[in-house]
C-alpha cells in the first residue's frame, strides 16, 4: 500500500510542476527584454550551492523511506501514535485557527493601507480558485491514501488539510 501511496503522490504533483514551467517558460518570452538585464546582472555574481542546505530534509526523506518497510521505526511510529492517544485533546486547537493567518493577513494589511498588487475582487476570486482547487486536491488524495489518524478515528489523515490551507495561503500572500 505505501508504494500506491507514493505513486499516487507523484502522479498528483508530475503535472503541476510541468506546468509551473509551461507558465514561466510563457511568462519569460512575454519579458525577454527583463530577463536580458537579469542575466546581465547575474552573470557578475558567482553563487554557489550551499549543500548543508540539503542536510534536514535528506534525513527526513531518509526516514520516510526507511519507515515504510523497516519495523524498528514502526514500532516508534506506534509508540508515538500511543503517546500522542494519551494526551489528546478533543477541544478546538490554535491551529484550528493559524491555519487561516497567511490570507487574513492579506486583507488585514490592506484594511492598513498596504495594498497588494490585485484590487479585492481579484484578490477574493484567486483565493476562492486557490481554496477550491486545495480542496479538492486535499480531499482527493485523502479519499485515494486511507490513512488512518493518530487517534485511530477516521481514515483521512494524509495529506493535511491544516498544512495545505496554511501553505495556499503563505502563497497567496506572497
Amino acid at each position: 500500500m505505501p508504494d500506491i501511496r507514493i505513486a499516487i503522490v507523484m502522479s498528483m504533483l508530475l503535472p503541476s510542476l510541468i506546468f509551473s514551467q509551461e507558465s514561466n517558460i510563457s511568462e519569460t518570452s512575454s519579458n525577454s527584454q527583463n530577463i536580458v538585464h537579469d542575466i546581465d546582472s547575474l552573470s557578475n555574481h558567482k553563487t554557489r550551492f550551499n549543500y548543508s542546505s540539503l542536510i534536514v530534509p535528506s534525513v527526513f526523506l531518509t526516514y520516510g523511506l526507511l519507515a515504510v518497510q523497516n519495523d524498528g521505526l514502526e514500532f516508534l511510529n506506534r509508540r508515538v501514535q500511543e503517546e500522542v492517544l494519551e494526551n489528546i485533546d478533543n477541544k478546538t486547537t490554535i491551529d484550528d485557527f493559524t491555519q487561516y493567518t497567511p490570507f487574513v493577513s492579506v486583507y488585514a494589511l490592506n484594511l492598513m493601507g498596504i495594498n497588494g498588487k490585485n484590487n479585492f475582487k481579484d484578490r477574493t476570486i484567486i483565493l476562492g480558485t486557490a481554496y477550491l482547487t486545495m480542496g479538492i486536491s486535499v480531499n482527493s488524495l485523502k479519499y485515494l491514501t486511507n490513512e488512518k489518524r493518530p487517534d485511530g478515528s477516521t481514515n483521512n489523515t494524509f495529506p493535511s488539510g491544516h498544512t495545505a490551507t496554511a501553505f495556499m495561503g503563505a502563497e497567496f500572500l506572497y
